[in-house]
């Protein structure tokens, strides 16, 4: 059966259903893990018939996005729908020669990022959750661009960052009602970090260029 035969099928949170062919849930090690689960489970004490029509069924539902709203999880398929039935996104290599996202990578990837701020920020979260390290990186990019020279107040306005954490009960409830976006935010912290540095030491070479 040929890979995009074989579909895919991504449940929200809200229980709405997404499909994906199966070279699209490649790119996501963490999808390629569950359904291998999936498909053993399925598999676990059925005769020889069973076996291999389970191996050959041409849908797999997984729940493991449940996590991730509908609006989220309807972006990140048609990322990874596009990415390898129409057209894998330019690789996005650092120090950037521009700041703006369209000169780096095709117009399709550009329009699709160019979505309000709190969708961008999902789609960070989203991508690290199920490790799509293409949407990932382009998510990640949108950010760092968006707040590159903003002041520290804003900033911390756009994150949603209190003033005051130091109450450890407040500490445990934000933990507890984010967990599953902790590692994410690690990962986008690095990911900023990295590309605020590079950009940084191009903008130094620039100005070291003109004196």
């Amino acid at each position: 059966m040929d890979e995009n035969d074989k579909i895919i099928t991504l449940i929200s949170e809200e229980g709405t259903k997404h499909d994906i062919p199966l070279a699209a849930a490649k790119l996501s090690p963490i999808l390629m893990s569950e359904m291998g689960c999936h498909q053993g489970e399925d598999m676990a004490g059925d005769d020889s018939e069973e076996v291999a029509g389970a191996e050959n069924s041409s849908n797999i539902e997984l729940s493991i996005t449940g996590k991730i709203k509908t609006r989220v999880l309807r972006k990140v398929c048609d990322f990874l729908t596009h990415y390898v039935t129409v057209e894998e996104m330019n690789t996005i290599e650092t120090p950037f020669e521009t700041d703006e996202i369209r000169k780096i990578v095709q117009e399709w990837y550009a329009n699709f990022i160019h979505v309000e701020r709190t969708l961008v920020f999902e789609l960070v979260m989203a991508a690290n959750f199920l490790n799509i390290q293409p949407l990932l990186r382009l998510s990640a990019m949108a950010v760092t661009f968006d707040i590159t020279g903003r002041p520290a107040d804003e900033i911390r306005t756009i994150f949603n960052i209190s003033n005051d954490l130091n109450d450890p009960e407040e500490k445990r409830k934000v933990r507890e009602e984010n967990e599953w976006a902790y590692e994410a935010k690690r990962t986008f912290e690095e990911e900023s970090k990295k590309l605020l540095e590079e950009r940084k030491k191009k903008e130094e070479e620039e100005v070291i260029k003109k004196i």
